[in-house]
């Protein structure tokens, strides 16, 4: 299915954008579907179809990236300037005028929505390509345009809720292009302050007594917040310090976290929304956190943002490393246990005897073939294992049999 076609506004008026985030399979989908045409003489309706952007992906991996979580902040602000060359190519001002508005649509033809239309695809082609959450916005465009040419079609006199409803329409483009970055913006402030916020492995505040106390500190100081919804509620210890010194000046957010999160109760009381507006795309994947008791941590290794229980000890994510076949946990897992071998004892007297045997091999005194790199390493991998599982009074003891079992091999 070629989505990008101008032949689907034959088949389909709607185009509605979904984003579902399993909460049981920790899973994130998202895809476009396409419906509700008029039957045609002979009573056929073309049936529902599907497009599929994200299918059961690790939950929020779009999310992240879209949101400019994944090493990619730039490009994702070169994302959303480009959306605003959709707004020219409409041509049209998002404004109370309601006669430019009947004018605009009365001016209209088959030809210049096609056009439109097929400008607004080239735009949105490469961006939905590189981020696929950005399809929420396609779908805003289609319906704008379907149903510019729905009225085309009719013979009827356009009535005033047929201007009404196009108007809420061009309203609903026009928002979503032109205050996503402003919504981007506000989201990165909330995730930062309350998913990123004391969030270390095995912190015991959760993201949701964090989202209220950061929900109450903007109120307070005037900071901006991207939405506002009642997750927590004061305790009757909190209400009471408020009675006697009244209220407090925030001051900062670090210094008003730390006097607020141990004054909190939990009220657990969720809803969603359908997605319509990059608002509710933000607060889709700030509900599945907060629900799921995750945070964003930062990978130490790629540097990368990803999704883990607050309470874990988890530091690296599964993405693969680099240009490696390992993602970043088993990449980290190994260089540790690398780094750690590097310092152990046994190993570092195993390297002076591998080196002395290589020098040998070098100066023609042993065959490329002889056993004893094979034997050296036999013998250092018991000796590993031996020094680990013996108490750390004993350790020296091992280790020094160790060295004498090396000079009798080298010997």
């Amino acid at each position: 299915m070629n989505i990008y076609s101008d032949k689907l506004f034959d088949k389909y008026i709607n185009c509605d954008f979904y984003y579902d985030l399993s909460p049981e399979e920790k899973t994130e989908s998202a895809y476009l579907l396409f419906n509700n045409k008029y039957a045609d003489d002979e009573g056929f309706t073309a049936p529902e179809k599907k497009y599929v952007l994200v299918s059961e992906e690790s939950a929020l991996s779009s999310w992240i990236s879209l949101f400019g979580y994944a090493n990619n902040e730039e490009d994702v602000k070169q994302c959303y300037a480009k959306l605003k060359d959709i707004l020219s190519v409409l041509s049209i001002n998002n404004d109370d005028d309601n006669q430019e508005l009947i004018a605009w649509v009365n001016n209209l033809t088959k030809e210049k929505i096609t056009n439109m239309a097929l400008q607004t695809f080239d735009i949105l082609q490469p961006l939905i390509s590189q981020y696929p959450l950005l399809a929420f916005i396609y779908s805003t465009c289609y319906r704008l345009l379907s149903h510019c040419l729905l009225l085309l079609d009719n013979d009827k006199v356009k009535s005033d809720s047929d201007y009404d409803f196009i108007s809420i329409l061009v309203t609903h483009v026009f928002d979503s292009i032109n205050y996503f970055e402003e919504v981007y913006i506000t989201t990165r402030n909330y995730s930062n302050a309350v998913f990123m916020t004391e969030n270390k492995p095995g912190a015991k505040l959760s993201p949701k007594t964090v989202s209220f106390i950061y929900d109450q500190f903007c109120e307070e100081s005037g900071t901006i917040n991207y939405a506002k919804r009642p997750i927590l509620s004061f305790s009757s210890p909190t209400i009471a310090y408020r009675e006697k010194y009244g209220k407090p000046t925030p001051g900062s957010w670090k210094s008003y976290f730390k006097s607020h999160k141990n004054a909190l109760t939990l009220d657990k009381d969720y809803y969603t929304l359908p997605i319509i507006s990059v608002e509710d795309l933000a607060k889709k994947g700030f509900d599945f956190l907060l629900e799921s008791e995750s945070v964003l941590r930062i990978c130490k290794l790629c540097g990368k943002a990803f999704r883990a229980k607050y309470t874990t000890s988890q530091e690296y994510c599964t993405r693969l490393y680099s240009d490696t076949k390992a993602p970043c946990n088993e990449y980290a897992s190994r260089k540790s246990y690398k780094e750690k071998l590097f310092k152990h004892p046994v190993h570092q007297e195993y390297t002076k005897a591998y080196n002395k045997v290589y020098g040998r091999i070098r100066r023609g005194k042993l065959p490329q073939d002889t056993p004893l790199l094979a034997q050296l390493k036999e013998l250092r991998d018991e000796y590993l294992d031996k020094y680990e599982s013996t108490h750390r009074k004993e350790r020296e003891r091992v280790w020094k049999e160790y060295i004498r079992k090396n000079k009798e091999l080298l010997s």
